[in-house]
């Protein structure tokens, strides 16, 4: 495990809470651990913004939960993820020293849905005596439009992830998608601040109109409206997306830039979706 010391540095090298880079680091551990476990690494697929900064564009802001999709046949159902998270835990625990049994973990199952939400809690660097916790949401009944494929887990720490330290991943457009659909439908800070984020991150080479396939499918699967530039910008949610800016992104950025700016950019994003041209530098 990391000293606290380098957390402190980390603190003022990037201008964040202390528990906000340790739990970055606790999520690499944890991706980890999901990674090479036999049970879990071919069929638990790990997408949302997390995936994003840990998997695809490190200098993407923080994050605070794992997100997966399940592929079939694989285990989603409180009775089936506990027996397996009490090893991986251990596994965990055994080559980093963070200590995941200061309370047991909490798992959830909506039968509606077939969702489980997970708590996972611990003690990190920093030693504080609290336990911190980190949210898993698990999805057994979302569809997944493209194959999946292994991403290398980003971990910026001295102590380095045990070889090979990949995890099963939603392609970098239908992670996108997923992102546009949400923002067609609850219009959260951090939905608008992701895809304009991704959108002027030209160097990924995503492409638009895979993009624009991908998202039609999700769209007519949940039964919902593709979102369209009209959609977006005359939704309700523009409210308590400006009052909610600084608070649900203030603490996953050193210096978050202003709700205009990434609000303006939409015009030039759905311009890009529909034409395929090129976002401005």
């Amino acid at each position: 495990m990391i000293t606290r010391k380098e957390i402190s540095n980390l603190v003022s090298t990037l201008g964040l809470r202390d528990d906000v880079i340790e739990k970055d680091y606790v999520l690499g551990w944890l991706l980890w651990g999901i990674g090479s476990d036999p049970a879990l690494s071919a069929y638990w697929a790990f997408k949302g913004g997390t995936s994003l900064k840990k998997c695809y564009l490190d200098t993407l802001r923080f994050s605070e939960d794992l997100d997966f999709t399940v592929i079939p046949p694989g285990p989603y159902k409180p009775e089936e993820i506990e027996p397996l998270f009490v090893h991986i835990l251990e596994r965990i625990n055994d080559k980093s020293g963070i200590n995941f049994f200061v309370k047991p973990p909490v798992f959830k199952f909506t039968s509606e849905s077939q969702y489980t939400r997970g708590q996972i809690y611990y003690q990190g660097p920093r030693g504080d005596k609290r336990a911190a916790s980190v949210k898993l949401d698990i999805s057994g009944g979302e569809k997944i439009v493209r194959p999946t494929i292994l991403r290398k887990i980003y971990h910026s720490y001295s102590d380095k992830l045990p070889k090979p330290a990949t995890v099963r991943c939603y392609v970098l457009e239908e992670v996108f998608a997923e992102k546009l659909r949400a923002m067609g439908e609850r219009g959260r800070p951090r939905d608008l601040y992701d895809i304009i984020f991704l959108f002027k991150h030209k160097e990924l080479n995503i492409h638009p109109k895979l993009i624009r396939s991908i998202l039609a499918k999700k769209c007519e699967t949940k039964g919902v409206q593709i979102p369209t530039l009209k959609t977006v910008q005359d939704a309700p949610t523009k409210v308590e997306l400006i009052s909610e800016w600084k608070n649900m992104l203030g603490h996953q950025l050193r210096d978050l830039p202003p709700f205009e700016q990434f609000w303006e950019e939409l015009p030039n994003l759905f311009n890009w979706l529909k034409e395929g041209v090129e976002p401005l530098q």
